[in-house]
């Protein structure tokens, strides 16, 4: 099927299907006002699905693990509706910045275009890009601003689109909806960490198998509110996990799923500043607020998982894709 005939077929389904997709409007008071100093009694409460808040999320609560959640149940809250809903919006996003900046997709450059070619070269599913076209359509339906783009300068290069479409095809995995090419890619904690910063979720709802490293979670969850623009409070959790996490020189000798971390962090608040935070709040006995940067570094593009990466540069050869320049924010 040709990327144009594909593309149309979407739009016109889009247009018959056009519904609200249930995430709540972004709250821009500081995270963790009622629950950063009140964690252990947080874990301790038995909550639900119905009722539990999505800021919460960001802590593993026991009581969500093992209850299943209901099927159409658009009231309560659902790991993977929210991490594909995720999906949807920064699809859209990076299919409409790569088209500003004039990506080649055949014989046309627009966004739906774009996503019709990535569902083309398997790095989206059918059904992840007729979100993502319900997005570039309705723009009001999605109330939750994306995280920037891994960019840092005016032009896209090749390494920073693999790794935003590397964190698509993560999303895409976290919400049952793999993107064919990466369909038997094992998810690392590196991805669970990813997958933390983008829903600001801890990402061991949607790989449970990780439910161990849910401080490094939490964590992850909370840097992702702040790399939004969003003030937060550091809890006693993340003040550990950061004082224990081996930054600079010494970080070659930690995990992959740190150094994902140490990244998004370095790029949300600075290292420096969040160790100095963090040594105050575990002095003092209590959360602090921590403010986002308003000036980010140039760093090196984060490659999560490098099998990810590669499978994406592969496909992006076959379809003949080219780097994006685009106008930053």
């Amino acid at each position: 099927m040709s990327v144009l005939r594909f593309t149309r077929g979407l739009q016109k389904s889009v247009s018959c299907a056009h519904e609200r997709s249930g995430a709540a409007p972004t709250d821009q008071s500081p995270w963790g006002l009622d629950i950063a100093d009140d964690a252990e009694e947080l874990l301790a409460l038995a909550r639900s699905w119905s009722d539990v808040d999505v800021d919460e999320l960001a802590y593993l609560l026991p009581s969500l693990i093992d209850e299943p959640r209901r099927i159409g149940d658009r009231a309560a809250l659902d790991p993977t509706r929210l991490t594909e809903e995720t999906l949807w919006h920064r699809a859209a996003m990076v299919a409409r910045l790569a088209a500003n900046g004039g990506v080649s997709c055949g014989n046309s450059a627009g966004a739906p275009q774009m996503l019709a070619m990535l569902t083309e070269c398997g790095l989206l599913s059918e059904e992840a890009t007729a979100g993502a076209l319900r997005h570039l359509y309705h723009d009001g339906m999605f109330h939750d601003a994306p995280i920037p783009l891994s960019g840092t300068a005016s032009v896209m290069d090749r390494g920073t689109l693999v790794e935003e479409l590397s964190i698509l095809t993560t999303l895409a995995a976290a919400a049952s909806r793999p993107a064919p090419a990466t369909r038997d890619v094992p998810a690392t904690l590196s991805d669970a960490v990813v997958v933390s910063v983008h829903t600001r979720m801890n990402g061991a709802y949607v790989f449970p198998e990780y439910e161990f490293a849910h401080e490094l979670l939490t964590s992850a969850a909370w840097a992702g509110h702040v790399l939004r623009g969003r003030t937060a409070l550091m809890p006693a959790t993340v003040a550990e996990y950061i004082l224990g996490c081996s930054f600079g020189p010494a970080l070659s000798h930690g995990s992959a799923a740190d150094a994902s971390f140490v990244w998004y962090a370095e790029r949300a608040a600075g290292i420096t500043p969040l160790e100095r935070t963090a040594r105050r709040v575990l002095k003092r006995g209590h959360a602090i607020a921590v403010q986002p940067k308003t000036v980010r570094r140039p760093q090196a593009v984060l490659t999560s998982n490098p099998r990810r990466s590669q499978i994406v540069e592969r496909q992006l050869a076959r379809s003949a894709a080219r780097p994006v320049t685009y106008p930053l924010n």
